[in-house]
């Protein structure tokens, strides 16, 4: 996260979700009482210290972000409010002098939260809903707070979706809020594994949410591959609790599994000749794990968690650690009890280890304890943060700003430092498409050291199909007016090795190609009849293939026909093209996607249909598959992307990331950037 420990200063521009768009929930009474100034010794009487959000009732009564209901009491039950909401932003954000009162019919002039009403409205944090009324007392949803931190922080995608049962309830607007929300540990589920986006949030919830985000850089989340949660578990209330643990921590799991699985009648431990007590009884006994022991190498943190039998672990995890060497790394324990304590069960177990293990103080829990009792434990504990292998999350830059100035920024924020011979690679595209304008296009162009736009002849017909035609085109839609065009093919072809393709042995590419040295590949991101979407691995591929090696691209390298060649060996086909040419530049490559004029049709399209979705942004990536994946998830987000959607799944567009990821080309998981919001 970009702004940890900020206290939501910049949410000025934010204005989202309590807009007109949201209809109001109800009334709560008891949510609609004044917050009232505690002193710093007051201890609400109703957060009892064991609870699971006392911490963060505490920390935002101290920083003045939350205060109680009454002297004594906080109301962790209660609904939060609009206007209570606005009350804990504004206060949040410094209280800043304000001029006037409400201008809503019902929010009262002196009131707790009139000169947050006024902020709030003046702002666009938390508007009305027309005709006159603010909603005061209305509820706020779970999701709704998980979207305003989501796009104060950044609005950056999240690795992988939540977790959460009833995700298909979740909003389409919230969708990636509620995944970013989870993902870093601001919001958890409920204890039968729900979110529930639409229910109303308590107080209680909102002083964790707040807490969490607001103290996120003292929360280390580990990347996924670094931290091990490895578990033994008879009757799954350690798998559950292990399960927990890993999704606040973005972790990997690893059961240990008994090779003679325990029956009931073996788990009676009131049986002195049942198996676990036979096995407690004899403490050199070491049962036996099934299946393949788990690789430690590229794990920091170790997880251990287990069942309590008799106040100790069980035999099998005495197998585990013995079997495995864990210098170095730092171990955790957890258990499971419906009475007994952890006691000096983790000091035993980490009597097992190498003296270089640091051991850290664990945790029992009890069967059937709340998601949100054990990712708070989690989240709370000191381990180590790790480093995301940077092979495994690219950085994408993104902004919402299309213009000249808004890609001039996108590019900025690469740090490339181009040379040579610079080629910038575009689609001239069909008179009458939704080519990108010389006039958006032109600033960053210029600004390059004598740069050559650079584009093949296609291979199915059409104004670009012959060199001075195609010529001709680049004049018509103003680009020769702002550099140099090259038609790379128009002395033929050269060919490129394909590396690792199932598809391909080469790529036939515009003989020009040779005469550059760094590439950058500025794509204009839409629909495509053949491929689903065209984004810069089409640019890198089908782009700067020449005409013959459009042809032997769509066929699949088969030399048969490009019309009628086999779906998945076509898209395999681009990936493959795309990853020869990526090798040939050997890293003088860089990749910029414009998302606007959302087609569903390509710029080869001289009469493409007309965009239903709404412009998204520029987005810019030294990855083309990550960069890529980028757009195709901004448009599953997307409230109006339903007929793009449709596009690419009915040719298995998504096919050609995962091929590219399979060969080398780059790395579906990244990390979204936002620049200048």
């Amino acid at each position: 996260m970009k702004h940890t420990k900020h206290i939501l200063a910049g949410l000025l521009a934010v204005a989202l979700f309590c807009s007109a768009g949201f209809a109001a929930l109800g009334t709560d009474a008891a949510a609609s009482q004044e917050p009232v100034q505690a002193s710093a010794a007051v201890v609400f009487t109703d957060v009892a210290e064991g609870a699971w959000y006392a911490q963060a009732v505490s920390w935002c009564r101290e920083n003045g972000i939350m205060n109680g209901t009454s002297d004594t009491l906080f109301s962790p039950d209660a609904t939060m409010t609009r206007a209570m909401l606005a009350t804990v932003l504004y206060r949040a954000a410094g209280s800043p002098s304000v001029n006037g009162t409400p201008d809503f019919t019902d929010a009262a002039e002196n009131a707790y939260y009139s000169d947050a009403v006024v902020w709030a409205a003046e702002n666009g944090i938390v508007a009305g809903y027309g005709n006159g009324l603010f909603g005061s007392d209305d509820p706020v949803s779970r999701e709704q707070i998980a979207t305003i931190l989501w796009r104060y922080d950044g609005s950056e995608a999240a690795v992988s979706r939540a977790g959460f049962t009833d995700l298909a309830s979740v909003s389409s607007y919230a969708g990636q809020a509620v995944d970013w929300a989870a993902e870093n540990g601001i919001i958890s589920g409920l204890p039968d594994g729900r979110f529930d986006p639409a229910g109303s949030a308590t107080r209680a919830q909102v002083a964790a949410m707040l807490y969490r985000y607001l103290t996120a850089e003292n929360v280390p989340t580990p990347a996924s591959g670094n931290v091990l949660i490895a578990y033994f578990s008879a009757t799954g209330n350690t798998e559950a609790v292990a399960g927990y643990i890993a999704d606040a921590l973005n972790a990997d799991l690893y059961e240990i599994v008994p090779a003679e699985p325990y029956t009931s009648a073996d788990l009676n431990y009131s049986d002195p000749t049942s198996r676990v007590s036979v096995e407690h009884n004899d403490p050199d006994f070491r049962p036996a794990i099934a299946g393949e022991t788990v690789d430690l190498a590229d794990y920091d943190v170790v997880f251990i968690g287990y069942p309590l039998w008799w106040g100790q672990a069980p035999h099998i995890i005495s197998t585990f650690l013995e079997e495995h060497d864990f210098a170095g790394k730092t171990m955790i324990p957890f258990a499971t009890s419906a009475s007994s304590p952890l006691g000096d069960s983790g000091t035993n177990l980490h009597a097992l280890c190498d003296s270089s293990v640091t051991w850290l103080d664990g945790a029992r829990f009890p069967g059937g304890v709340s998601r949100a009792v054990v990712e708070e434990w989690a989240l709370g504990l000191d381990i180590p943060a790790s480093v995301p292998d940077a092979a495994g999350a690219s950085i994408v830059f993104m902004t919402s700003d299309i213009s000249s100035d808004g890609l001039m920024a996108i590019y900025e924020a690469l740090e490339a430092s181009p040379s040579g011979n610079i080629a910038v690679k575009l689609s001239t595209g069909e008179p009458g498409s939704n080519y990108l304008r010389a006039d958006l296009i032109g600033d960053l162009v210029q600004s390059f050291d004598d740069p050559t736009i650079v584009e093949c002849n296609t291979a199915y017909g059409g104004r670009r199909a012959s060199t001075a035609m195609h010529y001709q085109v680049a004049a018509d839609h103003g680009y020769t007016a702002i550099a140099d065009v090259d038609i790379m093919d128009e002395n033929g072809s050269m060919t490129l090795p394909v590396v690792g393709g199932s598809n391909l042995t080469e790529n036939y590419v515009g003989a020009n190609f040779a005469n550059y040295d760094y590439f950058v590949v500025l794509s204009h991101f839409k629909g495509h009849a053949m491929a689903g979407f065209g984004g810069a691995i089409k640019n890198i591929s089908i782009g700067i293939a020449s005409s013959e090696g459009k042809a032997h691209i769509h066929a699949g390298g088969t030399g048969g026909s490009m019309w009628s060649g086999e779906q998945d060996a076509f898209t395999e086909s681009m990936a493959e093209a795309g990853k020869s040419v990526a090798d040939a530049l050997d890293g003088n490559i860089l990749y910029i996607n414009v998302m606007n004029r959302l087609s569903v049709d390509c710029d080869c399209n001289g009469n493409p249909a007309e965009p239903d979705m709404h412009d998204i942004g520029i987005l810019a990536s030294y990855d083309p598959v990550a960069l890529d994946q980028a757009c195709v998830d901004l448009v599953y987000a997307a409230e109006d992307g339903a007929s793009l959607i449709q596009r690419m799944e009915s040719r298995n567009g998504v096919h050609v990331l995962e091929h590219g990821e399979a060969i080398g080309l780059g790395s579906r998981s990244y990390q979204l950037v936002m620049v200048n919001e």
